[in-house]
């Protein structure tokens, strides 16, 4: 079982607390991550709807 720090290191409200963890180990845990660009899925935007006012 992880200890409870190693648990939540990667935590983004923690990761700018002073001496949790250094830009080092922050960069090499980011380089860890793996790409799951290809589960992404695309979405239609609707245009912004127009009011009477503007035209």
């Amino acid at each position: 079982m992880q200890n409870v720090k190693e648990q939540f290191r990667l935590d983004k409200r923690l990761l700018n607390r002073r001496g949790w963890i250094s830009t080092a180990e922050l960069d090499k845990e980011l380089a860890a991550l793996p790409d799951v660009a290809d589960k992404a899925e695309a979405t239609e935007v609707d245009p912004p709807a127009t009011t009477e006012q503007e035209g």
